[in-house]
């Protein structure tokens, strides 16, 4: 879970009289940022062992909220069509008005399946709710999109010719 963050100049050496004291001294505390707001646009099978999830996650975020959230998802659907596995192929990123939109391909398998990157679906589902982060399966609203001013088609073109654009 992303939290409270300390922002300490090099003068914070303190001394404490006792290990459990918190000994702080010329630090700001710095607030979380506001949580990110996740999307599940959908999922098609694509192949026997393919998927494709398109999601979007508004700001503030970074693309670790991206790779989380689209592995969060592959590993929940991997787990609804009886697969145990999954495995990440490629992410197109789509970034405008600070929604970031995404397009992944995994595959998803009862066995596990060859490469370094490798989910295993019911550890990573279980990670996903433990860090508060949404799975489609725990939702009657299995698509929510994101209202974004960006035009479809192009994102599809960026999608297509595997680019990634961002508006900067």
């Amino acid at each position: 879970m992303r939290g409270w963050v300390l922002s300490c100049t090099a003068a914070m050496v303190c001394a404490c009289t006792s290990p459990a004291e918190v000994c702080v001294k010329d630090c700001d505390l710095i607030p979380p940022p506001e949580p990110a707001q996740y999307s599940f646009l959908g999922a098609s099978q694509i192949a026997a062992d393919l998927v494709e999830i398109r999601i979007a996650v508004a700001p503030p975020v970074t693309r670790e909220y991206i790779n989380d959230y689209s592995s969060c998802v592959a590993a929940d659907y991997a787990l609804d069509l009886g697969g145990g596995y999954a495995r990440h192929v490629r992410t197109n990123l789509l970034k405008e008005g600070g929604v970031w939109r995404a397009d992944a391909i995994y595959t998803i398998s009862v066995e596990l399946p060859p490469g370094l990157k490798t989910i295993v679906a019911e550890d990573r589902v279980k990670e996903c709710r433990d860090q508060a982060i949404p799975l489609p399966s725990d939702t009657d609203d299995t698509v929510v999109p994101v209202r974004s001013s960006a035009d479809e088609s192009q994102f599809a073109g960026a999608i297509q010719a595997g680019q990634e654009v961002t508006d900067g």
